[in-house]
C-alpha cells in the first residue's frame, strides 16, 4: 500500500512538494465495516488536523485514476 500511495503521488505531481498518508481501520480509526484503507492528501500546506475532515466523495475522474493505478502492478 505504502508503494502504491507512493508511485500514486509522484504520478499525480505531489511527491516534490509532500503529502500526507493516513491510515484508517476498525472502529477507532471511525468504520463501521472495518477493512484498512489509506487517505493520499497533498497539493497545498497541510495543517495538523488536515486528517480530520471526512471525506464525502471518492467519485470522478481524479478517484477512478487513483483506483486503476492501485489495482495495476506496481
Amino acid at each position: 500500500m505504502m508503494t502504491v500511495a507512493a508511485k500514486i503521488a509522484r504520478d499525480e505531481g505531489l511527491a516534490d512538494d509532500g503529502y500526507r498518508l493516513i491510515v484508517n481501520c476498525n472502529r477507532h480509526g471511525g468504520q463501521e465495516v472495518y477493512h484498512i484503507h489509506m487517505h493520499l492528501l497533498g497539493g497545498r500546506p497541510l495543517g495538523p488536523d488536515a486528517g480530520a475532515q471526512r471525506l464525502t466523495s471518492c467519485s470522478g475522474p481524479f478517484w477512478a485514476r487513483v483506483w486503476r493505478r492501485a489495482t495495476r502492478r506496481v
